[in-house]
């Protein structure tokens, strides 16, 4: 969360403040509302297009509020029945691409790495190959030993923000973001690929590992009040410059590895996070000032973990062509949209195929 909040800030010209203050806010609302411990996230392909594209904070908060009121207006239609029609390839595509993108995102911001401003050592090594060990290392150990350790990382980079950063230097030089008239094909591009993360990852996989993990406590977790909390929340926070956000199926389950079984999870983390957002305002500081060495880690930590979300299709007969176009894709031209409709080609291209193969099988 923090890593995209800090590229957000940093990239799109967004107050951390602001930032800080939203997520706190609905952390709070939804374990409130849903009464279980409700992850609360950055737009994940929104927020990645936006850095590697460099989109302006006009053009991040429009996305926000034409996907909170996409989200509003599948209220009226069977949700669950138009979220089946989402082949999970098509997904995982997805997903592949999004963790591509972190990757060579965090290796990028680790080359800019000037470790003597952080009272370190000389610079006699690769940055990119120590931030990836240190990324890789932190993977192995959260899968090994069940432990949040990309959380704890996190917190690392928040209490360095809060009691050592020097509030002049900032993580990220934005040289793409502009203050002009948001671009309509940058929205499509933020947009399109989001709403169908956002139908079948924050609302169906949601309510299923939600039901999964806390199945036995009374619970609001229900479809149409998660399209109503990303709708409306999304379009009040792209109002007032805060986080576009959606839930997720990813940190309902980090929550609960982590240990949380009650709802004060969230109270707890937005009580801290106020607290953050408390601390920036009377600092007087506008962009969210997160270490660099800690933004490139989690950048490709998460990236990591995103391109295992897609062992499902890795292990299908097509599935692999499927995911290697989608990586051949996001690295060559970092282009959601672009990812989405060769995704969506290949599923059509390989749907007839099969169709075909088992026709003339049954010649």
């Amino acid at each position: 969360m923090f890593p995209l909040l800090a590229t957000l800030s940093s990239v799109s010209n967004f107050s951390g403040t602001l930032l800080l203050l939203s997520s706190a806010v609905l952390y709070i609302g939804s374990g409130l509302f849903f009464k279980v411990p409700m992850s609360v996230q950055p737009l994940k392909a929104i927020a990645i297009a936006a850095l590697s594209i460099g989109a302006s904070q006009i053009e991040v908060r429009v996305s926000g509020c034409i996907l909170g009121c996409f989200c509003i207006f599948l209220t009226v239609f069977k949700t669950n029945e138009l979220a089946k029609k989402i082949p999970q390839s098509l997904i995982h595509c997805i997903q592949v691409a999004l963790g591509v993108i972190l990757i060579t995102q965090g290796l990028q911001f680790a080359k800019t790495i000037t470790w003597l401003h952080y009272g370190f050592f000389t610079q006699e090594f690769s940055n990119e190959l120590l931030i990836f060990f240190i990324s890789v290392t932190l993977v192995f150990l959260t899968q090994i030993l069940k432990f949040p350790f990309l959380g704890l990382c996190a917190s690392l980079g928040m209490l360095w923000t809060m009691f050592w950063s020097d509030p002049t230097f900032h993580t990220l030089n934005n040289t793409k973001a502009t203050n002009s008239l948001p671009r309509i094909d940058v929205i499509l591009l933020l947009v399109l690929p989001q709403i169908a993360l956002t139908l079948a990852n924050s609302v169906i996989g949601t309510k299923d590992v939600v039901n999964r993990y806390y199945g036995k406590i009374k619970h609001r977790v229900e479809i149409k009040n998660l399209l109503y909390s990303i709708g409306f929340g999304n379009i009040i926070s792209a109002l007032i410059g805060g986080l576009p956000f959606c839930h997720g199926s990813g940190g309902v389950t980090a929550h609960y590895r982590g240990g949380a079984n009650h709802f004060i999870s969230n109270l707890i983390m937005g009580v801290f996070l106020l607290l953050l957002a408390f601390i920036y305002f009377k600092n007087g500081q506008w962009l969210l000032n997160y270490p660099l060495p800690f933004t490139a880690t989690l950048l490709i930590a998460t990236g990591i973990f995103h391109l295992n979300l897609a062992r499902p299709t890795w292990e299908t007969k097509h599935g692999k062509i499927k995911l290697i176009l989608a990586t051949c894709v996001a690295v060559f031209t970092k282009n959601m949209l672009l990812v989405l409709g060769i995704s969506i080609l290949a599923e059509i291209f390989f749907y007839f195929f099969t169709k075909r193969h088992t026709n003339v099988k049954q010649d």
